[in-house]
């Protein structure tokens, strides 16, 4: 068998429209269709704790478009700064 390549590493914070965030926990090593395992931010948790997705990560296969798609969350963004601002505009600052 060979080994899924992918560009999702485990731990990598993602994002899927229809779940939320969470984290990749793990990739399997065998060749399969979903190889890709992402485990959910347990306290928004819609229907399952967890969701395989395809190598380039998709939901299925099947239909691939941009709502059952899976991305990587850029750490790098100043959500911090973004989330102060946002708190100095609620206090009317």
């Amino acid at each position: 068998m060979t080994a899924c390549k992918t560009k999702f590493k485990v731990g990598d914070f993602v994002y899927a429209p229809f779940h939320g965030y969470g984290t990749v926990s793990k990739i399997l090593d065998e060749h399969c269709v979903y190889p890709v395992i992402v485990t959910w931010d347990p306290e928004k948790i819609f229907m399952e704790t967890s969701s395989s997705f395809t190598a380039d990560g998709y939901l299925t296969c099947y239909a691939k478009t941009d709502n059952m798609k899976l991305t990587v969350v850029e750490r790098r963004h100043k959500h911090r700064t973004l989330l102060n601002r946002f708190r100095a505009f609620l206090k009317g600052e």
